[in-house]
């Protein structure tokens, strides 16, 4: 839909785990963080989301 600010929700998580990768991406390149760059950044990235899943308990 045109005029959004936000992504639809459906595609949330993509756009933020490419928002990150950029983010991070940068942040090695510059020497930002003392942490060595992982081989599988897009990996690591996605391994430290938030995932809002809840168990059901009924």
């Amino acid at each position: 839909m045109l005029g959004r600010i936000y992504p639809s929700l459906s595609r949330i998580r993509e756009v933020s785990v490419n928002i990150a990768l950029a983010v991070a991406k940068v942040a090695f390149a510059r020497g930002l963080t003392a942490m060595p760059e992982p081989a599988d950044l897009l990996g690591h990235i996605k391994s430290k989301m938030y995932d809002p899943t809840y168990q059901e308990y009924v």
